[in-house]
């Protein structure tokens, strides 16, 4: 029988001026750099039914583009 799991994607936006607090020493960090800004790509199947939907069921291919320095 195959697992059942749910996902839930939130996005947050943060204000202008917005600083991370410093991440170095906490539990599970392994390192910390500079910022950067990467373009996902995602694309979604489903049967010409909809039956993954109707199951609410979501089949996704995410791939990484182009990463950039952020700002």
């Amino acid at each position: 029988m195959a697992e059942r799991h749910l996902e839930i994607e939130q996005k947050y936006d943060a204000p202008a001026g917005f600083v991370l607090p410093d991440l170095d020493g906490l539990t599970g960090v392994a390192s910390v750099g500079e910022p950067e800004v990467r373009e996902l790509h995602a694309t979604y199947f489903d049967t010409a039914d909809l039956r993954l939907a109707a199951n609410r069921i979501t089949l996704r291919r995410r791939r990484a583009g182009r990463t950039r320095a952020g700002t």
